[in-house]
C-alpha cells in the first residue's frame, strides 16, 4: 500500500527463470496489462524507447559485471503506445559463485521533471540574454549569448572554470556574486 501511495512501481527480476514481477502502481505508470507485456528481459528491453535501448542495455550489463547498482533514466512504452520517462534503480542479488541471479528495483515516473527540464533548456539556450549556471565549484553551464558577450569561441572554454575567471570580484562563498559585481 505504501508503494502504491508513493506512485512507484516495484519489480523483481529473476534472472534464472527470466521472469519479471511487478507491484505498486504499475497500471497507472505503464498501463493495464503490463505484467503480460513485460514479463522477461527481452520484453522489458523491447519496451524501452529505441533511442534509449542501447544505452540502457549497456548500463544494465555494466551493473551486472561490476556487481553494482543499476540506475538509469529512460523512456518506456506504456500499453497504449505512448512513452513515459522513468528513473529506474535496481539492486542485484548474487549467488555464492558471484553470478547475478536477480534484481529488485523501483521505477519512478519522472516525465514531468524531464518535460520541465527540456522547457528550461530551450528557454536557456534560445535566450538572447546571457545566462550562467554556477555552483560552489564554478561555472556549470552557460548559453550562447554568454559565450558571445565574453568573447569566447565555445562554451567548453567556460564550463568548469571558477566564477572568478569572468568575475574577479566574486567571492567563492557568496551565493550572489553578480549582485555585488554590478554595484
Amino acid at each position: 500500500l505504501l508503494i502504491q501511495a508513493l506512485g512507484e512501481v516495484v519489480y523483481h527480476h529473476n534472472f534464472v527463470a527470466d521472469e519479471i514481477f511487478f507491484s505498486g502502481d504499475c497500471d497507472r505508470l505503464l498501463g493495464a496489462g503490463t505484467a503480460a507485456r513485460i514479463r522477461d528481459h527481452a520484453g522489458w528491453l523491447s519496451a524501452v524507447h529505441p533511442d534509449d535501448r542501447d544505452r540502457v542495455a549497456q548500463v544494465f550489463q555494466k551493473a551486472r559485471a561490476r556487481r553494482d547498482l543499476f540506475a538509469a533514466e529512460y523512456r518506456i512504452r506504456r500499453s497504449g503506445g505512448d512513452y513515459v520517462w522513468v528513473s529506474d534503480r535496481g539492486v542485484l542479488t548474487f549467488d555464492v559463485t558471484g553470478t547475478a541471479v536477480a534484481m529488485d528495483g523501483v521505477m519512478l515516473d519522472v516525465t514531468q521533471r524531464r518535460v520541465s527540464d527540456e522547457r528550461f533548456r530551450v528557454i536557456f539556450e534560445s535566450s538572447t540574454e546571457p545566462h550562467l549556471l554556477v555552483d560552489e565549484t564554478g561555472i556549470i553551464d552557460c548559453n550562447r549569448a554568454t559565450v558571445e558577450m565574453l568573447g569566447y569561441a565555445d562554451r567548453s572554454e567556460l564550463i568548469r572554470q571558477p566564477l572568478s575567471k569572468i568575475c574577479p570580484e566574486a567571492d567563492p562563498g557568496d551565493s550572489t556574486p553578480f549582485e555585488h559585481a554590478l554595484d
